[in-house]
């Protein structure tokens, strides 16, 4: 569309989903009759709210995160070290994602400043980090447009596997990724680059 915006639906069936310019959704629905009816399902209230938190995301990347980081952390002589060798500090933040979770502004190989949130927190219940992670995977799946692409899908979570990664890059502006991963050891985290 005009406003970079765009529809995807299915003609048979009146399915409606609307994307914003990173083609994140918007809305979603069904048109009959030419009358848009929104959803109003947990499900849809759910990846609302994700997609508005990530939308946040990368809108604050261009500032370095300056809205999302909390204290930085002390800095030691060895934090001066790394920081002199071009390592970038990480920072702790409870604001996205309905202030539940520890996030972190760190940087790749390249020196790209990525978010990472830890979506298990603490718990040590593999069994509830695995629900969690079903949980994200879906909403990762149901929040993103035909515009992004999967580079690694395991699929949901089970106990066969001790580790499972669901990763999408953005086909417009590969700069853009997000990493939803599951680790038995380590827990449930989502990265956004």
């Amino acid at each position: 569309m005009v406003d970079k915006t765009s529809i995807e639906g299915n003609n048979s069936t009146g399915a409606e989903l609307k994307y914003d310019e990173n083609n994140f959704l918007i809305s979603s629905g069904v048109r009959l009759d030419g009358v848009f009816r929104e959803a109003t399902s947990q499900k849809f209230l759910d990846q609302n709210a994700f997609t508005n938190s990530v939308k946040d995301i990368y809108q604050y990347r261009a500032t370095g995160y300056k809205e999302i980081r909390g204290a930085e952390k002390a800095k030691t002589m060895s934090d001066k070290l790394l920081l002199n060798m071009g390592y970038l500090p990480k920072y702790k933040s409870t604001k996205l994602l309905m202030n539940t979770y520890e996030t972190t502004i760190e940087a790749d190989y390249h020196r790209h400043r990525f978010v990472r949130i830890n979506l298990s927190s603490n718990s040590a219940d593999k069994a509830a980090r695995m629900a969690q992670y079903n949980k994200y995977y879906d909403l990762v799946a149901g929040s993103t447009g035909s515009r992004w692409v999967a580079i690694t899908d395991d699929g949901h979570a089970d106990m066969k596997k001790p580790a499972y990664t669901y990763t999408l890059q953005n086909i417009f502006d590969k700069t853009k990724i997000i990493k939803l991963s599951f680790d038995g050891a380590n827990g449930v985290s989502l990265e956004l680059y």
